[in-house]
């Protein structure tokens, strides 16, 4: 845990790591700004997350062949810490370069990590731009409209990849855990 927010990356010129490292999230507290508040972890009078997207997530197959897809994380927020948004982009940048067995390895990797500093459950969601074309979010220059799928395809085809879902938003469902 680093000590204050004025030690964090942002800011200040940053190297971006080619290699897979947990240690560049940076968790800053929550507890300062929820005692300026009068408030405490043990009566917060807000619930919900704090909803973070990453458009451009990448990784490598173990054949070395890049995999790009979509991120979705759901942080709760009443978790402890919260995660420094240049720390987490640094983050997941180190991913680029790093080797996961499958998108199932990755996202209980990102579980792991990014639970950790949080220091409470985090939700993972990732997406395959294929599924985000399938659903008519948007489409390639060029190609045919896509009709989108129904709000209950959508959450069966999502459930089959998670064990634990920590919550929803609209028909996303953000897991804690892979099968």
């Amino acid at each position: 845990m680093h000590p204050a927010a004025e030690h964090s990356p942002l800011g200040k010129s940053s190297e971006y790591v080619s290699t897979y490292t947990p240690s560049l999230l940076f968790p800053i507290p929550r507890l300062a700004k929820w005692a300026e508040l009068g408030v405490s972890g043990d009566n917060l009078p807000w619930q919900g997350v704090d909803f973070w997207n990453c458009f451009e997530l990448s990784w490598l197959l173990p054949s070395g062949k890049p995999v790009v897809a979509i991120g979705e994380f759901a942080i709760p927020a009443d978790s402890p810490n919260i995660i420094e948004s240049k720390s987490f982009k640094l983050y997941l940048n180190s991913l680029n370069q790093t080797p996961f067995d499958s998108t199932e390895a990755l996202q209980a990797c990102l579980v792991k990590d990014l639970s950790a500093a949080a220091g409470k459950p985090v939700g993972v969601r990732i997406r395959s731009l294929g599924e985000v074309f399938g659903e008519g979010v948007t489409s390639l220059p060029g190609s045919a409209s896509t009709t989108s799928m129904s709000a209950s395809a959508t959450m069966s085809s999502r459930s089959r990849n998670c064990c634990v879902a920590t919550g929803t938003s609209r028909s996303n469902r953000f897991c804690t855990a892979t099968c």
